[in-house]
């Protein structure tokens, strides 16, 4: 029988950690330290005991037991009912060391899944958030450029780190900041959006599974371009072959292109923003000018017009549920647009629809798309159901990561 050694665990450390100096000491009340234990990286307002000691909004903090056990650090909030984001369950205090540890790793992470500078995909998520230990913090690659977005009061006093953080990721020329979301507003901070590093054009080249691409990264929505459906475009291009199609909220047409490319006999662009519509002119008409339809408009009123039918109908609207509190307004609208576009579509025409909202749920996804075929006078048929791709990671734990849905669908 071979001998079984029992190993004693040892604590996870990185090579940046510092000792413990002087903060802000939060103490969670009794039996509510279970999330944070759990994986969750939010602590709530209703789990801290009251304390004279009063952390600053965007404070470093840490975090310990109703007994007084340590259990991490986390950035304090005084905006909403989130009061604590938790950034590691080490004791050792974080510090700009240990920030650019944990960019380097997040980095290092996408390149071990074929992302990255020298690859046939070089526009990528680097930092997403709570997914990799940095609420607050989203980091894009488009090429030599990167686009930082701070969206916490933490992450804003992190500035000036983050920035020297992102240049020492190979390969970087330029950093451009998008941080001019509404989620600013509510941490009371003012929104900036700049170059910070280097100059870049609007229009940032990259590439996508070999393909050509451009971001907008001054002017265009999100960072500049929709990465978080790099899966959705890559299935376009393999079953759009001959099919004439329709793409509402189209944006700047990143999904027609992908059809296009794939060999699309035709698209037709829908969408209420000319800047959107004109870089997809830009982008779209110089390689398919007789194969392109651009139309400035609302997709609702459209739709309520248009009788026509296609084979490829693409429908990616904005987030319709922005909380739970709007869920059953949102629900209705994803049921109407779901209708709406089912009877647009031809016999053995193929729809592509997605849902961005964390508070839709993807079983309430299903539900309703299945509800709007039936009455569209049909049986959704699902060819595949897509999520999110690598470089948006769902963490354990923590589900509210866990927010797109694309399912493409025949309707029987």
């Amino acid at each position: 029988m071979s001998e079984v050694r029992i190993l004693s665990p040892r604590p996870f450390s990185t090579p940046c950690e510092t000792e413990l100096v002087s903060a802000p000491v939060v103490r969670i009340k009794a039996q509510r330290e279970r999330s944070i234990l759990a994986g969750h990286p939010w602590l709530f307002t209703g789990a801290i005991q009251p304390s004279e000691e009063r952390p600053t909004n965007g404070d470093l903090v840490r975090l310990v037991s109703a007994g007084g056990a340590p259990l991490g650090w986390g950035h304090w909030s005084t905006s909403g009912s989130i009061s604590v984001r938790l950034l590691t369950r080490n004791e050792s205090q974080p510090n700009d060391d240990w920030l650019t540890h944990q960019i380097a790793t997040a980095d290092r992470r996408r390149r071990y899944l074929g992302l990255g500078p020298e690859t046939p995909t070089t526009g990528y998520r680097i930092v997403f958030g709570e997914s990799d230990g940095l609420p607050g913090l989203v980091i894009d690659r488009y090429g030599e450029a990167c686009v930082i977005q701070l969206t916490t009061a933490g992450m804003e006093r992190w500035r000036d780190a983050i920035v020297a953080a992102v240049q020492q990721l190979p390969l970087v020329t330029a950093i451009v900041e998008r941080s001019d979301n509404p989620s600013r507003r509510a941490e009371h901070l003012p929104n900036r959006c700049e170059v910070v590093v280097g100059s870049v054009n609007d229009a940032v080249p990259f590439q996508e599974d070999g393909e050509p691409a451009s971001a907008a990264v001054l002017s265009g929505q999100k960072t500049g371009y929709y990465l978080d459906q790099r899966d959705l475009r890559a299935t376009l291009r393999r079953i759009s072959s001959g099919r004439r199609g329709l793409d509402l909220f189209s944006n700047s047409g990143s999904l027609s292109q992908a059809s296009l490319t794939g060999g699309a006999a035709h698209m037709t662009l829908v969408d209420s923003s000319r800047p959107a519509l004109e870089k997809a002119e830009t982008d779209l008409t110089k390689r398919w000018s007789d194969r392109v339809e651009l139309v400035e408009g609302d997709v609702f009123q459209w739709l309520g017009e248009s009788h026509e039918t296609y084979d490829l109908v693409l429908l990616d609207p904005p987030a319709l549920v922005k909380n739970r509190r709007h869920l059953s307004e949102g629900a209705k609208a994803y049921h109407w647009l779901f209708r709406a576009v089912l009877r647009l579509l031809s016999p053995n025409g193929i729809l592509a629809v997605s849902s961005c909202s964390q508070a839709f749920s993807r079983s309430l996804f299903r539900q309703t798309l299945s509800r709007a075929a039936v009455q569209a006078g049909g049986t959704a048929r699902t060819i595949v159901e897509l999520g999110q791709p690598v470089d948006h990671p769902v963490a354990p734990g923590f589900p509210e990561s866990e927010y797109l849905t694309t399912a493409l669908v025949e309707l029987s």
